[in-house]
């Protein structure tokens, strides 16, 4: 699955994760952690301020995990239905300034998931990974 999510990435995209330090490992590069701002604040809202502070390109989230099954809901709703990258889902949160948001390429039957810009959105303070 790294792999797919690597090939889905630009060398510039920041990504955020519930499991950033996890994901880091797998990707070899740099994963924003989004848990503890959102367990801090107690809210999944809170996600949206590492977001912002860091410019976040992309959140990777996998529904089957216990970790990320609550924060599937609210990206889903505020970012359309992500792509699937095997059992995980990709948000595309930002549009990337280099690509027109029109040419940013969905896979099949995610058409939801170009995704928006980031909203503005308060919260505890996010941590790097």
């Amino acid at each position: 699955m790294a792999r797919s999510v690597r090939d889905r990435l630009g060398a510039e995209d920041r990504l955020a994760s519930a499991r950033g330090p996890l994901w880091s490992v797998y990707l070899d590069r740099p994963v924003y952690n989004l848990r503890h701002a959102i367990r801090r604040a107690g809210r999944v809202e809170a996600a949206e301020a590492v977001l912002d502070r860091y410019g976040i390109d992309q959140v990777l989230l996998s529904p089957a995990d216990p970790d990320d099954a609550p924060l599937v809901p609210y990206f889903t709703r505020v970012y359309g239905a992500g792509s699937a990258v095997g059992s995980a889902r990709l948000w595309r949160v930002r549009p990337r300034p280099d690509v027109p948001p029109a040419a940013i390429a969905v896979a099949p039957g995610d058409e939801k998931g170009a995704g928006a810009a980031t909203r503005s959105g308060a919260g505890a303070d996010p941590e790097r990974p």
